[in-house]
């Protein structure tokens, strides 16, 4: 070939001319596409770059978070076993609780509501029971919690009928006196639960004082006597000493007739 500048004739292979020292076409034209070579190799490195960066972030982060990209959800079939049980706990305290409430609304029920069950023993009249108790010394308020303790309360007597019932079931069961729920208070005699009293069959004494006449001051209870004239009642001191006229002491006051309403 010969020199682009110089003209003269030069070997193929040179890359520059021997005679003027200009480069020879050849080595320019290797020149370019060694450097289109060198341009394509860096623009493949950093299309490259490009793509891998963003896949390597992906991963990292999906690693360091455990999720593996799934946002972090645990799997359905372990999330669903997890509420199962949260929803068992739940329904199992629920239940516990519950049987609590049940358990204590029965114990106050039993505790405020005694039973209203009649002993057995008692006598039945007009659909009522009633029995004679007498447990020594003792107050008229504590007969009356022996009465409501049993699930009844001191007889309250409303009509003649009901109080010759009881007048002859005082004496069938050895009894000379026995008093029931009719108290002197406020100026009246009442029943002993604060409801008005509607019947009396008051007495005479042996002495022939008509009852209730408060003898010795503190006769503010009543009690069926068979000393009585003229009627069945006579007020008395629950639980007073009884003396006969030589002063020899004969008796206690303290049988009580107990009623249940069934």
């Amino acid at each position: 070939m010969y020199c682009r500048k110089c003209g003269k004739e030069i070997d193929d292979n040179v890359l520059v001319c021997p005679h003027c020292g200009v480069r020879t076409d050849d080595s320019k034209k290797g020149s370019g596409e060694g450097a289109a070579s060198l341009l394509k190799v860096d623009v493949l490195v950093v299309a490259a770059v490009i793509i891998l960066i963003p896949l390597l972030l992906y991963l990292l982060t999906g690693k360091k978070d455990g999720s593996g990209g799934k946002d972090n959800q645990p799997e359905p079939q372990v999330a669903a076993a997890e509420q199962g049980d949260q929803t068992a706990a739940e329904q199992s305290d629920q239940a516990a609780e519950q049987a609590d409430a049940e358990s204590q609304a029965e114990q106050e029920a039993a505790n405020e509501e005694p039973a209203l069950q009649a002993p057995d023993y008692a006598m039945a009249y007009g659909g009522h029971h009633y029995h004679i108790y007498d447990d020594g010394k003792i107050s008229f308020s504590q007969a009356a919690d022996n009465c409501e303790g049993q699930g009844g309360h001191l007889a309250k007597i409303d009509d003649a009928d009901e109080n010759e019932a009881l007048y002859n079931y005082m004496i069938e069961q050895g009894y000379e006196e026995a008093f029931f729920g009719l108290v002197y208070e406020n100026g009246q005699w009442v029943n002993y639960d604060g409801s008005e009293a509607v019947y009396f069959d008051w007495g005479t004494n042996s002495a022939g004082v008509e009852e209730p006449n408060n003898s010795g001051g503190s006769e503010f209870n009543v009690q069926m006597d068979v000393n009585m004239h003229s009627g069945h009642w006579n007020d008395a001191e629950f639980g007073a000493e009884v003396f006969t006229p030589d002063g020899a002491k004969y008796k206690d006051r303290y049988a009580y007739i107990c009623e249940w309403d069934c």
